[in-house]
């Protein structure tokens, strides 16, 4: 049966990525919920550092972080929730873009952090679009 019909090249692509497509779901889940918890349980002094270096009062920091938090667990509870695709994608790339410049303008030093604080964002908006185009089931 398999000589006369071999799998083709779509064939081999859904088997490879069967698994990996709810992986890249809840993989983001996990990012947005873990950056959710730890922005809502920052310490006073990085609360303190964002505060200065925005050039704002610590508790408009604060009030920042929980919005930030906030929206972060939103997404979280979307992609749990198997919200529509492609506005939830949309929105994710906008707020890790949001993010990365918004805190590369205010801390450059970020963007070179040999942990690579911002670098690692990059990957973050690949694995957003891939999901994007994995769960698109049209």
């Amino acid at each position: 049966m398999l000589a006369r019909e071999p799998a083709t090249v779509q064939d081999a692509w859904h088997a490879r990525l069967y698994f990996v497509r709810p992986l890249t779901r809840y993989a983001l889940a996990f990012i947005w919920l873990a950056s959710a918890l730890l922005g809502l349980f920052a310490s006073d002094e990085a609360t303190a550092m964002v505060a200065r270096a925005m050039q704002i009062p610590p508790d408009a920091a604060h009030a920042l972080g929980i919005l930030f938090s906030a929206a972060d667990l939103a997404i979280a509870a979307a992609l749990v929730m198997r919200a529509r695709t492609r506005p939830l994608a949309i929105v994710q790339l906008a707020l890790v873009a949001g993010y990365t410049s918004g805190l590369g303008w205010i801390a450059p030093q970020m963007l070179v952090d040999p942990f690579g604080a911002l670098l690692k964002n990059a990957a973050v908006l690949v694995l957003i679009v891939a999901w994007a185009a994995l769960d698109d089931d049209r």
